[in-house]
């Protein structure tokens, strides 16, 4: 293994500032993984405050849009989308009716 010797040792000024550059590029890249946390966060924070995202649901169209946006907001250009036709059951409120009183039927299992 060779050894490696400094003809001129470095000034103890020259390792301080060594050291300094190394902890603002610490710092710097802490401060990047925080705000990207951050911004995820907040993503799914607003995801989850649109409801029903499901196919079809006026949630899913949104949450593709917000998703597309973080995309491009991480400076990623080539977002695309691709659409399909899926069967999709649309519940409408049903009642059952008995001696003239009608209560409300909810569906078993949502999708």
């Amino acid at each position: 293994m060779a050894k490696f010797t400094l003809l001129f040792p470095l000034p103890k000024f020259c390792r301080q500032i060594r050291a300094l550059i190394l902890m603002g590029g610490l710092l710097f890249f802490a401060a990047q993984v925080v705000r990207a946390a951050e911004n995820s966060q907040s993503l799914v924070r607003q995801l989850a405050e649109l409801g029903d995202r499901s196919t079809g649901a006026p949630g899913c169209s949104e949450a593709a849009d917000k998703i597309e946006k973080a995309f491009r907001d991480l400076g990623i250009e080539s977002v695309g989308r691709q659409h399909f036709l899926l069967p999709v059951t649309h519940y409408q409120p049903a009642y059952l009716g008995l001696k003239g009183r009608n209560t409300p039927i909810w569906p078993i299992r949502l999708d």
